[in-house]
């Protein structure tokens, strides 16, 4: 066959490459052709050869420039440093004479889009010619899937995510069986920061499919990191039955449940997952906190240990294990696990976390009453460089000198935080003037608080009147301050204390009930309005809605178990009361409120030998109500 008749042989069986050439004489057309079957073959030189004599023969047809530069990006990608910069300034340069040619064609536009993204690493300037592009094709037609899932992912590499979200989102109303695009457009509005538009998003995606677990999975996240909890522990039981039983639902749901206060559901679906990933480290540290919420203190020190052994440099497993071991009054081992914490953060050069466990030190100390050893721990931290790292310190520092009986060292030491002290150092000095009997000076201390005219200030300033048993003098500081932040939360909630404290006992309920219906999920004022009916055994459907809602907020609060167990206790619903009591007992155990409570459980229940012991335990903690515990151990059968 002739060179001319079998270059067009070879044109015909190209199909849709038969328009190639129309410009160019049979020996371009021929060329073409031999360099397209030389590059199918994976013979790039000789390829690279026919292009090229082909583009000699027939310069001005674009689809020949379009052909031969995605030879020349495809061996650019599979090449790497000078090989691949020459490849991709060659296709650039294919790209360029392809789009002076024919530049509202959309191959020769993707083409080019597709040149410049690949130089996008290596020059930032590409990616914005590659934006340029992608709008171009975007324009002509929006409904093309490849162009407007390569345009957003070009914003988001740009960071500029509510764009990427605009283009995901136009895509997807472009073509709404495109559901591969639904995590693209929210992972941008994520990124963008619309939390609230790309929960719509999902809950558009799980309509459209309900079985598709990534956007049930990453709805559950949202929900779950704007603290809605039961939402999201809903949405993932109501996974289809083939995704139910999955690992990866079951951990979410399991610390969903623990995060709602379900901490008997949240550990039937835990135990599934440890008994087939005994070693998730996850699973297991979410086990350690289901023990230590529900008071089981001896084997949640365990568990912490266990996992503090994995990764010793761990300050937040350190602060846990501590935690647990303060309540099992080793206060010594306590704050020897944050000491060694505290030198693995030193040595890691982490001074900021290093110092912040030496506070946390301090306190344990203060809260055992070795005020030496408090103000010791906390010392060498009054000369930070950070401020506030100085400020907690001094705080720290100074209540243990006065409480150690030397308030006079504590003034000096407060005295040095120099002539503008901040306002928790005003209250602390004045906490501790009136601690050592200068009550006149604590006075002018609180009054330089009161006359800031600064909610904060003020709160403070009422605090201190609370902490030294003066409500009607805290009482008229927070309505004071009442006026001043009318929306705190805090101040209102201190306010409704004061009342109750100060015997106003129906102003106390009104400003808690007003409280609670602009923040219903506020637990220090669920608890504390639903104890207020507990104690006195009025409202007792009321008081457990509320208390059982607080403890769901907070399981592992032991003073919210405590009133939910005493509400029970007050309804007569004893095996319930003691329950939560125990419960309360194992994560305050140094709370004679708590054990008094236990005790009252357990006489009701005619376990006299359990109450005697719960009846000392709380009267060697020398509490308030020494007298009616004294009373209450008589009552008691001898011998019991």
């Amino acid at each position: 066959m002739p060179r001319r008749a079998f270059a067009l042989f070879l044109l015909l069986l190209c199909g849709p490459w038969a328009f190639v050439a129309v410009a160019a004489d049979a020996g371009g057309a021929f060329e073409f052709v031999l360099g397209k079957m030389a590059a199918t073959e994976g013979e790039a030189g000789q390829a690279i050869e026919a292009y090229e004599r082909a583009i000699e023969l027939g310069p001005d047809d674009a689809y020949l420039r379009l052909e031969y530069g995605e030879l020349l990006l495809h061996l650019a990608r599979g090449g790497s440093g000078e090989v691949r910069a020459d490849r991709l300034r060659q296709a650039r340069a294919q790209a360029t004479a392809a789009m002076r040619l024919a530049g509202d064609n959309r191959d020769v536009l993707r083409f080019a889009s597709d040149v410049e993204l690949s130089a996008a690493d290596a020059d930032p300037a590409a990616l914005e010619r590659a934006r340029d592009l992608l709008e171009r094709l975007r324009a002509s037609d929006p409904s093309d899937l490849g162009t407007m899932t390569a345009l957003g992912q070009v914003y988001m590499r740009k960071q500029e995510f509510a764009k990427a979200a605009d283009v995901f989102h136009e895509a997807i109303r472009n073509r709404p069986q495109s559901r591969m695009l639904y995590p693209l457009w929210v992972d941008a509005l994520i990124k963008a920061g619309q939390s609230e538009q790309a929960e719509a998003a999902l809950r558009e995606a799980l309509a459209a499919d309900p079985e598709g677990l990534d956007s049930r999975l990453t709805l559950a996240d949202l929900l779950s990191d704007r603290g809605d909890h039961s939402a999201a522990a809903e949405l993932l039981r109501a996974a289809p039955a083939e995704d139910r039983g999955k690992l990866d639902v079951r951990r979410r749901l399991a610390f969903e449940l623990y995060r709602t206060g379900d901490l008997a559901g949240a550990e039937a679906e835990l135990k599934p997952v440890l008994a087939e990933e005994p070693d998730f480290f996850g699973g297991r540290y979410l086990r350690a906190l289901l023990m230590e919420a529900q008071g089981r203190n001896d084997e949640a020190a365990a568990e912490f240990d266990a996992l503090r052994a994995q990764v010793p440099d761990n300050a937040d497993l350190a602060a846990s294990l501590a935690r647990v071991l303060e309540r099992q009054g080793k206060p010594e081992e306590a704050a020897r696990v944050l000491q060694q914490a505290a030198d693995s953060q030193d040595a890691a050069s982490r001074a900021q976390e290093a110092a912040a466990l030496r506070i946390q030190i301090g306190m344990i100390w203060s809260r055992a009453g070795k005020w030496e050893e408090a103000a010791r721990a906390v010392e060498p931290l009054l000369a930070s460089s950070s401020e506030d790292l100085r400020s907690d310190a001094l705080l720290v520092y100074s209540d243990a000198l006065a409480r150690g009986g030397r308030g006079e060292e504590a003034l000096t030491a407060l005295a040095k935080a120099g002539p503008s002290p901040s306002p928790a150092v005003v209250a602390q000095r004045a906490d501790v003037l009136f601690r050592i009997g200068r009550t006149e000076d604590a006075e002018t201390a609180i009054a330089q608080l009161v006359s800031s005219g600064d909610a904060r200030s003020e709160l403070l300033a009422a605090e201190v009147y609370q902490r030294v048993d003066r409500d009607a003098q805290a009482v008229a500081v927070l309505e004071k301050a009442r006026a001043s932040a009318p929306d705190s939360r805090e101040v209102a909630f201190r306010l409704a204390t004061a009342y109750e404290r100060s015997g106003k006992r129906e102003q106390a309920i009104a400003a808690f009930r007003g409280l609670l219906e602009s923040q219903p999920d506020f637990a220090p004022a669920l608890n504390y309005l639903g104890y207020m009916y507990a104690e006195r055994g009025e409202s007792l459907d009321e008081a457990l809605a509320l208390t059982r809602k607080a403890v769901d907020l907070d399981p592992g609060n032991g003073a919210y178990v405590d009133s939910l167990g005493w509400t029970y206790f007050q309804r007569r619903e004893y095996d319930s009361a003691r329950e939560y009591l125990e419960r309360a007992a194992g994560l305050m155990p140094g709370d004679a409120t708590i054990l008094e409570h236990l005790g009252d459980v357990y006489v009701a229940l005619g376990e006299p030998g359990r109450a005697r012991v719960a009846y000392q335990k709380a009267l060697g903690l020398e509490g308030e109500n020494s007298q009616a515990l004294r009373r209450k151990l008589s009552d008691l059968r001898p011998g019991s």
